[in-house]
């Protein structure tokens, strides 16, 4: 598991966190995050396990202070330290930009539209090149078809020989190789050795 992560984006989140919290104790918990946050050597900001016990602990503190607001707000901390929280939807939602950037992220929301229509686009790829190895499937087949490939996607690769390209590895965990799916085209790439299998 990587360590929980800590940057410029958490210590504006936490700062902003801070200047709005009421009660004391609330106050003193965030205030002891943040401490530890900028406690990095050479001004780099610190993570790890402490960081996640101290968000922990703040969290507790806004909730028995019924800070609900508080307490939503470092529940996103503590997701996005995890990485449970893109860094793009991060900053926008809590507007943690180093520049004024309008009423709105315009890189931000034409990042995200382009993500999200690359990835539609991808499923629809896999759903037909199923239908025309299956033409008889179900459409039960074909979603389960394309679940697989999402389960799969969580050990994408990024191989050093293919710049600029991503590879999700097809197989069940007992199998030694399977094909692998090309993210940028969607199209199937050579068989690769399945890393579950390792």
């Amino acid at each position: 598991m990587t360590s929980p992560r800590s940057d410029m984006a958490l210590e504006l989140h936490l700062d902003k966190i801070l200047s709005v919290a009421s009660a004391e104790s609330v106050k003193e918990a965030i205030a002891l995050a943040l401490a530890h946050v900028r406690s990095g050597p050479g001004g780099r900001r610190r993570g790890g396990k402490r960081l996640t016990e101290l968000l922990s602990a703040a969290r507790l503190s806004s909730a028995r202070a019924e800070e609900w607001e508080v307490l939503r707000s470092l529940q996103d901390a503590v997701h996005y330290t995890e990485g449970r929280l893109l860094r793009p939807d991060y900053e926008e939602k809590y507007r943690l930009h180093y520049f004024d950037r309008g009423p709105r992220d315009r890189f931000g929301l034409d990042s995200i539209s382009r993500t999200t229509s690359a990835i539609l686009e991808l499923w629809c790829m896999q759903a037909e090149k199923y239908l025309v190895d299956h033409p008889d499937a179900s459409l039960e087949n074909v979603l389960n078809h394309v679940r697989k490939v999402g389960e799969d996607a969580r050990f994408m690769q990024a191989p050093e020989e293919d710049p600029a390209r991503y590879r999700i590895p097809r197989g069940r965990p007992s199998s030694l190789s399977g094909p692998s799916v090309c993210c940028a085209t969607g199209s199937r790439c050579r068989t690769r050795q399945n890393p579950r299998a390792a």
